[in-house]
This record gives structure tokens, sequence and C-alpha cells, in this order.
């Protein structure tokens, strides 16, 4: 897995994200690579991924970027903003999983 030095590069909200999933049940990769990009947060079981949106993200850069993921990987790229409430963002992240997961069943 990664050591505590790379650890200290990840945001607050990567690693809460984080903790949630795997609370879960899935398997992380934290900035995992794929095709010259990063994505903040991979779950390689489901081929899915999430990117942790702060306040200097640029909207239309990011789509294409996700655009490019999925056609290349079929990874599928679900955005959270750190404007959204830990609430929301629970909530959020639940169904996009455990949809996937239901489908798989």
């Amino acid at each position: 897995l990664r050591s505590r030095e790379c650890r200290t590069k990840f945001t607050d909200g990567q690693l809460k994200l984080e903790a949630l999933i795997n609370l879960l049940g899935f398997q992380t990769v934290l900035e995992y690579e794929v095709d010259n990009y990063k994505i903040d947060i991979f779950i390689p079981e489901l081929n899915k991924g999430i990117e942790y949106d702060g306040p200097f993200h640029f909207k239309k850069h990011d789509r294409l970027r996700d655009k490019v993921i999925l056609s290349s990987e079929g990874i599928e790229i679900l955005r959270v903003s750190s404007k959204d409430s830990d609430e929301d963002v629970e909530n959020i992240i639940k169904d996009f999983l455990i949809r996937e997961e239901n489908n798989l069943s």
C-alpha cells in the first residue's frame, strides 16, 4: 500500500472520502494514474473513480479529462464538490458505489 510519507500530499477532503469508501467495504487507491492523469480515489473492484473538487478546479477541463478517462479505460468518474455538505457527500458516494455493487450481484 502507500507509505506515511506519501499520505501528506493528500487533502483532508480526499482522506475523508477514502475513509467513507473504506467503511462501505471497498478498497481504494489514492492518486491512481491513468493516461497521464491522476484520479483522486480509484475503486478497482468497481472500475470507478472519485474526484474531490476543491475551490480551484476548472469545470470545462475536468469534464474533458473525465471523458478521456472513461473512453480510454472505462472508468466512470464521480465529482464531489468541497461545497457539498458532509451528509450530501455521503449519500452521493453511497448511491454511486452501492448502485453499481447491486448491478454486479
